[in-house]
């Protein structure tokens, strides 16, 4: 196996792992680049502020995706995604970055749309849309907003199960 895939293996459970921890502690997540994996908040330094996102299909696309608010003071957000597409690739996820936005809210408009057209690409439709771990930057009326724009006709939650 290469060194990279096994890295992205290892990533997906380590992050699988803190978003059960988030469940159970109610941290929101902070990504450490020291460390190279989303940890739980207890007021660190070094923790650059994440929001994670879920998003689910119809056709069994499951996309993960983070706002990232490396300095919350400045604004300036990234939008990442790791996608699950079992047509694509049943044993492995993919990452996929959406650049660099002027606020979270506009990353989170990035990866809703980029959500929206790669499900629909597959012929799939937008099912549910779940804040694993609250909303730290946008909070879920600005979400539903973003939603109802795109004509998604579906209700963001909030730490749905």
């Amino acid at each position: 196996m290469h060194h990279k895939a096994q890295a992205e293996i290892m990533w997906a459970q380590q992050r699988v792992d803190l978003t059960s921890a988030c469940w159970r502690t109610g941290f929101p997540l902070r990504y450490n680049p020291a460390a190279n994996a989303s940890v739980m908040h207890k007021s660190g330094e070094d923790m650059i502020p994440i929001q994670e996102v879920d998003i689910y299909s119809d056709n069994g696309i499951k996309i993960s995706a983070h706002v990232v608010v490396p300095n919350p003071q400045n604004a300036i957000s990234g939008a990442e995604a790791v996608i699950y597409d079992p047509t694509f690739n049943a044993l492995y996820s993919a990452y996929h970055t959406m650049g660099q936005h002027t606020d979270p809210q506009a990353a989170f408009k990035a990866i809703i749309e980029f959500s929206k057209k790669y499900i629909e690409k597959s012929n799939g439709k937008v099912t549910r849309i779940n804040n694993p771990c609250n909303t730290e930057f946008v909070d879920s009326q600005a979400q539903q907003d973003v939603v109802d724009t795109l004509s998604l006709g579906l209700t963001v939650e909030v730490n749905a199960l």
